[in-house]
């Protein structure tokens, strides 16, 4: 167990407050594995290609740490109080948010920062005993998760999802903003962020609507049904974004592909989509159908690497993903939505990510005893 005194005076501190009676509290580090721990979380790197990353932490079980007391990204120094303790340069409160029952923490941040950061899993008590001027921390280094390669961005469709970890398979857009549980109020931090996104792709949505009118081959009729599209896209297609930041660069490409993409071609996923669901998909001018709005379909398709040559299109390999899906059930998408996915993805997600994964089609043919075993390894 190593000790971390907090002294506010000697760091810099932003976004933060920390209660007065742990200003002086000795923190202490705990050694043990997250397994000793009764810990159970996951961590996924998402490499941008522009020099930054996101960091996603899923929370399962809080362990013998529960309750967790906050989750905090720090910046760790190399130099030592005169007590023994390491000093802190910067130290952030990251906000949570529940998930499915799981607890989900996000922090965007430049490559170099994420690799000498780590996550703090901080807690008042330990097995659930509590002592007078002290609080307990698990840390999480970042680069550990970097230097092992979860920084393959499965998201941007730099490579098909494997099932080593199916966890980590994010939907084909990336990670959305979190809308909240179903049937609950949308939340104040989904409006800010959408609205920030929304300010950001301002002058680039105009030509995405219209690009989607012509892949869907029907207009968008009414404001209302447009400004429905353009929240759709900034809260699905994560990956034209930095955070919050249109990223032009990767946004360019994934237009140059939409560009490509027959509307014959999303009428045949389309209907392959509804016939996997048994849901219409399509919209009125004020509302969706059950299956989601038309536009869902391009924009769950035009992030996927293994469907395009460079960024054209490909109809043959579209074939292929195609008959795959054909042999999936409405209930084989509900297993992963239920199981496996852990970002909010939709069932258009959902269907999509299972297609991808080579290692549960043997000769095409989907291997479904395999991967329902798969999911029933699984905990919840």
């Amino acid at each position: 167990m190593f000790m971390r005194t907090l002294r506010l005076s000697s760091m810099a501190v932003a976004a933060i407050v920390l209660a007065a009676n742990l200003a002086w509290a000795e923190g202490f580090g705990l050694g043990e594995t997250k397994e000793q721990l009764k810990l159970d979380y996951e961590v996924s790197v998402v490499d941008h290609g522009t020099g930054r990353v996101t960091v996603t932490l899923t929370i399962a079980d809080e362990g013998r740490l529960k309750p967790l007391r906050s989750v905090d990204l720090n910046f760790p120094s190399k130099d030592k109080h005169k007590d023994g303790g390491y000093m802190v340069d910067l130290s952030l409160s990251l906000a949570t948010e529940k998930v499915d029952g799981k607890l989900l923490v996000r922090v965007h941040l430049k490559r170099e920062l994420a690799e000498r950061a780590e996550i703090d899993l901080n807690t008042l008590s330990l097995d659930g005993k509590q002592e007078a001027l002290t609080w307990y921390y698990h840390p999480i280094p970042i680069a550990e998760y970097i230097k092992n390669g979860d920084r393959k961005n499965v998201a941007q469709g730099d490579d098909k999802p494997t099932s080593n970890d199916l966890g980590k398979i994010q939907p084909p857009g990336g990670v959305p903003l979190p809308l909240g549980a179903p049937g609950t109020p949308i939340t104040v931090d989904f409006g800010r962020k959408a609205k920030k996104r929304l300010e950001a792709a301002e002058k680039d949505l105009d030509k995405w609507l219209v690009e989607l009118e012509r892949i869907m081959d029907k207009r968008l009729d009414g404001g209302l049904a447009k400004q429905a599209c353009r929240t759709y896209f900034v809260t699905r297609v994560s990956v034209a974004f930095d955070d919050l930041k249109w990223n032009a660069k990767t946004a360019d490409n994934l237009f140059k592909r939409a560009q490509t993409m027959p509307a014959s071609e999303a009428k045949v996923w389309k209907e392959a989509f509804e016939a996997l669901l048994k849901k219409e998909i399509g919209q009125t001018d004020t509302t969706n159908y059950a299956g989601g709005p038309a536009y869902s379909v391009p924009l769950v398709l035009i992030p996927v690497e293994a469907l395009h040559e460079g960024q054209k299109y490909s109809a043959e390999r579209g074939k292929k993903y195609l008959a795959r899906m054909k042999q999936l059930t409405a209930d084989d998408v509900s297993l992963w939505k239920d199981k496996v996915d852990a970002f909010g993805g939709t069932e258009l997600d959902a269907a999509v990510n299972i297609i991808l994964l080579d290692d549960y089609f043997d000769k095409e043919k989907f291997q479904r005893d395999k991967f329902k075993a798969a999911m029933g390894a699984r905990k919840k």
